[in-house]
Order: structure tokens, then sequence, then C-alpha cells
């Protein structure tokens, strides 16, 4: 047997944060941020600062960037080129399916 548990996590308080030392409080999600301790903790603020911590806006299909232009699309003109004649061959052999299907369509089988 199975028994299973549904929460609402819309409702609920996530607080990734780790817990100030001699807390007794309940946060199973305490400590599961993924921050780098080295250069987020322990250095004077730099918030404030102008040009630090700003997240710069991608351009579409973009996935990294380092400014807005728009990125540039690379193909892969060997499998384009493959599925074009692929597609070519398909297209050829239409006309003969279907004179094939027009000629026996009256066909009955044996059964």
């Amino acid at each position: 047997g199975t028994s299973g548990i549904d929460i609402d996590l819309r409702r609920l308080d996530i607080d990734q944060c780790p817990l100030p030392p001699g807390s007794t409080q309940l946060n199973i999600f305490a400590a599961s941020d993924k921050c780098k301790k080295r250069t987020t903790e322990g250095e004077d603020s730099q918030y404030d600062v102008q040009g630090v911590f700003e997240c710069l806006p991608c351009a579409e299909g973009c996935e990294s960037c380092e400014d807005d232009s728009p990125c540039v699309v690379s193909l892969n003109w060997l499998m384009r080129t493959a599925i074009l004649i692929l597609e070519c061959c398909v297209i050829a052999c239409l006309p003969a399916v279907a004179l094939f299907t027009w000629k026996y369509g009256n066909v009955k089988g044996s059964s």
C-alpha cells in the first residue's frame, strides 16, 4: 500500500535562510539556499554600488549574455539538409502511392 499527502505550497512561506545560532524554530527549508558564502557574506554590503548585483536582461532566445544585443542563431546545416532530402523523397513517392490507391482501391481482400 501507499499513502500520500498534498500540501498547497502557494500558501506556505518558504524561508531558505540559515537559522540564527541557538534558534529552536522548525524550518525544514533552512539553509537550503545556493548562495556562495564566500562572496555573499562577511564583507561590506555593495548592494547600493552602481553596477554591482545588477541582472542584465538577455535578448529573446539567449541562454546567457553580456548585454542586451540579440543572439545569433547557429543552424545545423547538415541535419537540415538531410531532413530536406528525406522530405523531398517522400513527396516524390506520393504520386505513385496515389496512383496505386486509385488503381487497386476497389480490390477486396480474401478473408
